[in-house]
C-alpha cells in the first residue's frame, strides 16, 4: 500500500449487519462489529488479518446489526471501545466475554496504544442508550462516522465535525421521496426519526463538508425505504473535482483507497 493511504473496506453496511474497516497500512480499525459472523471470518481470512494488526472496533450502539459478530471467537481478545450503556446492553445480552472492553465517555479524546488511531464520541440520538458517532483521526486525516441517528440539532451544531476528509453517514430511508406507506411496512423503522435519510445526507454534505473534503460515503441504506434514483441524485449532483460521492449497497463488500 502507498504510504500515508487510509484504506476503507466495507465488509456490511445495511440494516441487516454493519462493520466497515479502516486501514492505515499499519493497524485496521473496525467501525461497529455486527457484519454477519460468516462475513466479517472470510474477511480476516482474505485480508490475512491477525490480533496483532487489529487497533480495535468503535462500537456506536448495542443494537444486534452493530454487534453480532462480538459474539464469534474471532473477536476474543479484541479491543472495544463503546460507553457504559453500550456495554451494559452487550453484557445483558450474554455475548463474548473475552472482548476487552474499554469504557468511553462522550467529548472526551481518546489515543489507541501501538497505532496512529485516535478519535472522539459525540451523542447521537437513537432508540437505544448510550448510542454514539465518532470523529477519527489518524496522523492528519479525520473521519466523521454518523450512524443510527436523527440529524438533531446538537449535531447541525457540533462545529468539530465540519470539514473533515472523509464521512461515512447513514442514508437509511428516502423520507419524502418514499411513498409513506411503504416506508410504514418496514419494521427496523419504527419511528423514523432515530435514522437519518437522504435528505438529512444532503443537508450535511452543504452544511459540513468542505474543500477538505475528498469523500463521502452514504452507509446504512435500507434495501426497501431507500430511493436508489435519490442517492443517484446525490451522488451525481454533489460529485466534484474536489470530493467524490458513493453510496454503499447493501450486502455487498466495498472497497475504497483514499489517498490522505
Amino acid at each position: 500500500m502507498i504510504k500515508n493511504e487510509i484504506e476503507i473496506k466495507v465488509i456490511e453496511s445495511s440494516s441487516k449487519g454493519n462493520c466497515i474497516c479502516l486501514f492505515d497500512g499499519s493497524k485496521y480499525l473496525f467501525l461497529d462489529f455486527g457484519s454477519n459472523i460468516a462475513n466479517t471470518k472470510n474477511f480476516y481470512n482474505w485480508n490475512l488479518i491477525n490480533k496483532d494488526k487489529i487497533a480495535g472496533a468503535l462500537i456506536t450502539h448495542a443494537h444486534f446489526d452493530h454487534i453480532q459478530s462480538l459474539n464469534d471467537e474471532l473477536a476474543n481478545n479484541l479491543n472495544v471501545y463503546g460507553t457504559f450503556d453500550t456495554f451494559f446492553n452487550i453484557r445483558k445480552n450474554e455475548y463474548n466475554k473475552n472482548i476487552i472492553t474499554n469504557e468511553i465517555e462522550e467529548n472526551k479524546k481518546y489515543k489507541i496504544e501501538n497505532s496512529n488511531w485516535s478519535f472522539q464520541a459525540f451523542k447521537a440520538f437513537h432508540n437505544i442508550e448510550g448510542a454514539v458517532y465518532f470523529l477519527i483521526k489518524n496522523k492528519k486525516t479525520k473521519i466523521v462516522y454518523l450512524t443510527d441517528t436523527e440529524y438533531a440539532e446538537e449535531i447541525k451544531s457540533n462545529k468539530k465535525i465540519n470539514g473533515a476528509d472523509i464521512y461515512i453517514c447513514e442514508g437509511n430511508y428516502g423520507s419524502t421521496f418514499v411513498d409513506d406507506n411503504k416506508l410504514k411496512e418496514q419494521k427496523h423503522i419504527t419511528n423514523i426519526v432515530n435514522h437519518m435519510n437522504c435528505e438529512d445526507v444532503e443537508q450535511i454534505i452543504k452544511n459540513k463538508t468542505s474543500n477538505k473534503t475528498k469523500l463521502f460515503i452514504v452507509s446504512h441504506v435500507s434495501i426497501k425505504a431507500t430511493s436508489f434514483d435519490v442517492l443517484d441524485f446525490i451522488k451525481n449532483q454533489y460529485s466534484n473535482k474536489n470530493m467524490k460521492v458513493e453510496y454503499l449497497l447493501p450486502q455487498k463488500i466495498n472497497h475504497y483507497t483514499f489517498n490522505a
